[in-house]
């Protein structure tokens, strides 16, 4: 668990370490968490399609995403069907000019239960210190993300949410032991300042994703990943001609 303390509050992160390993034979001990130069590409340099289709892939990563929104909502929409970069039907050629398409949509297979859509904007950051970091496409999240986060709840949907992906580089920060290598400087903090945005529609949910590389091994065989919601969505009935595109969805895939 990480307890981070931004603008007056406390957001708790549900946190997952994963280490991938490859024990040659005979082999029965193998050091975890250690420092190795594996000559690795950075997170940053992963996109944020290509981050949350591998995340999603993943089933220890489903599961804890699904679990934690259930945790932190009080709601429980059974069991769900995922789909991921959504187009049509559920969105027509006007709507995708406006939002793109939906990165994640969330579909309960108990009937009269709306859909959860999730619309995901990444902030890049390179730690080298407790609080020295380089930060990118902050400005992204507060201008495109909102933007597309309330067109999305004009469309209908039951909840919509806002999932800040923040890809930390922490391959230069030496001072902590590897599981703790997370800057909380000023400029990455000012990505928990998207609640407050007056722009960002009341009924919008707000997601916190931290995927850490905390050194120089590949991502995939070493990460930590983060979850907190931080506001929840208001659930809204879904209109009908909706769920309709949405149930064309699950027979067109």
């Amino acid at each position: 668990m990480l307890v981070l303390r931004v603008m007056k509050r406390t957001i708790v992160f549900r946190t997952i370490v994963r280490q991938v390993i490859k024990l040659k034979p005979n082999q029965y001990t193998y050091p975890l968490f250690q420092d190795t130069s594996h000559g690795a590409e950075s997170v940053t340099s992963y996109n944020e399609q290509s981050t949350v289709r591998w995340l999603f892939a993943e089933r220890y990563f489903q599961e804890a995403f699904v679990s934690e929104y259930v945790r932190c909502t009080g709601r429980n929409p059974g069991f769900v069907q995922g789909y991921l970069e959504v187009m049509e039907p559920v969105l027509s050629a006007k709507d995708q000019r406006k939002i793109g398409d939906i990165d994640l949509l969330l579909v309960p297979q108990e009937s009269g239960v709306g859909s959860i859509a999730f619309e995901f904007k990444r902030v890049k950051v390179i730690s080298y210190g407790a609080e020295e970091e380089k930060v990118n496409k902050v400005e992204t999240v507060r201008k495109k993300g909102i933007k597309q986060v309330n067109n999305l709840i004009d469309l209908g949907f039951s909840e919509v949410y806002l999932v800040i992906l923040l890809q930390y580089d922490g391959r230069h920060y030496q001072e902590k032991h590897s599981l703790f290598r997370y800057s909380s400087g000023s400029s990455s903090n000012q990505a928990y300042d998207i609640v407050f945005e007056s722009s960002l529609h009341p009924d919008a949910g707000v997601i916190y994703l931290r995927l850490n590389q905390p050194t120089d091994q590949n991502i995939e065989t070493f990460h930590i990943t983060g979850i907190a919601i931080d506001r929840k969505a208001i659930v809204r009935e879904q209109p009908n001609e909706l769920k309709n595109r949405i149930a064309e969805l699950k027979y067109a895939t």
